[in-house]
């Protein structure tokens, strides 16, 4: 029988208590005529983690309605190619990423198939929960940019949108947020890009909502994203300290997206494209005036890319932010929300008349200058 689900689980040099809990996750909600399959992708991890995911996969097996797959990389090659060669490897109705130090919430895919069956789309966005505690298997509370996406939604009172609808999407960045369609993505020819070892992310979720027919919301979390402060693996490949090859891969990440938000015109002149723009903006300069700040006084390769990318994207800045007729108060609860009104009304503003010089320069200056006060804050921590 075909599983409903697969979970493609990357992972690279895991620890065993975070892998172990990320596999019992998915294990524990088997049976009862949910079939899952999990599709574990060992990135090239050192001969010492080799005993870790064989001491994970005796733990998981021997479930009802569970199949476990293991595959393994001779070298890592990143988790984009991970992913692909879990999702090549995919026979489940739905696919869903899921990363080796993040978990399942208890009983969330049968809650979530319930939705699929009732809303099927070629993708769903589904909510998830930050955890800074590991012993809490259920954080409750969702991310912020999850609750403005959610409220776009129910704006609009339909289970499912194009993107130009719900211009909040833009605010999706993470491929683990969604629950895709296995013959959507096979229709589409959906794959990660494996020369990105880093924002990898981003230009697969674009071009997942741009092949899309509709995108459904499922407005509940179904995952744990593990945010303390020794949450990831220090040594995975998308945690190091930045090298000028990084940030040549953020400049292919937003070169990428840029052209996916350009493939028609309607989708280029809209308020989604536009957000992912400045969005792209704002995580580019993070990046040069935060943790690459050391690197752009020390390499002049690192400047001229990094002033050249610049240069690129204010030439290419969008027209304007178009305005949207069904546009309401923000949520309490969202970070907009907790924007003073003058500050809000002054920002939506400028970001209306970014074609204008003062409003595209006053927003790159207020995205550069953030950037450097979390440097500055990071180092007098």
């Amino acid at each position: 029988m075909r599983p409903y689900f697969t979970i493609v689980l990357p992972h690279f040099n895991t620890e065993y208590n975070r892998l172990h809990r990320s596999v019992d996750s998915v294990v524990n909600q088997a049976g009862d005529g949910l079939g899952i399959e999990l599709i574990m992708v060992d990135d090239g991890s050192g001969p010492g983690f080799l005993e870790v995911t064989a001491q994970v996969a005796k733990n998981a097996g021997g479930r009802k309605d569970f199949a476990l797959r293991l595959m393994k990389h001779s070298a890592n090659r990143g988790l984009a190619t991970a992913r692909n060669t879990g999702m090549a490897a995919a026979n489940g109705k739905y696919v869903i990423f899921l990363d080796a130090d993040d978990w399942l919430l208890p009983q969330s895919l049968s809650k979530v198939k319930v939705h699929l069956d009732a809303y099927p789309a070629d993708l769903t966005y589904t909510l998830t929960s930050p955890a800074r505690d590991t012993s809490a298997q259920n954080p409750g509370h969702p991310a912020k940019t999850d609750v403005a996406i959610a409220a776009a939604y129910k704006k609009l009172d339909i289970a499912s949108a194009t993107p130009q609808q719900v211009p909040p999407l833009a605010l999706a960045m993470s491929s683990w947020s969604q629950v895709y369609s296995l013959d959507f993505l096979k229709r589409s020819g959906l794959w990660f890009d494996p020369a990105l070892r880093r924002w990898e992310d981003r230009p697969f979720v674009v071009a997942s909502h741009v092949a899309a027919h509709f995108v459904a919301l499922y407005p509940h979390p179904i995952r744990a994203y593990f945010v303390g402060a020794e949450a990831k693996n220090p040594v995975s490949i998308t945690r190091r300290k930045y090298e000028l090859a990084d940030l040549r891969m953020m400049y292919l990440h937003i070169r990428a997206v840029t052209r996916l938000l350009a493939s028609t015109q309607e989708l280029a002149g809209s308020s989604y494209a536009a957000l992912h723009f400045w969005l792209s903006v704002q995580r580019y300069l993070s990046v040069i005036g935060g943790a690459a700040l050391p690197l752009f006084f020390t390499n002049a390769k690192v400047r001229r890319l990094s002033l050249g990318t610049a240069r690129w994207l204010w030439e290419i800045r969008p027209a304007a932010l178009p305005s949207s007729p069904t546009r309401m108060p923000p949520l309490p609860d969202t970070v907009p929300g907790r924007v003073p009104g003058l500050l809000r009304g002054t920002l939506l503003y400028l970001f209306k008349n970014a074609n204008t010089l003062v409003g595209a320069l006053l927003l790159f200056t207020a995205f550069a200058m953030v950037a450097l006060f979390r440097r500055v804050r990071t180092l007098f921590k």
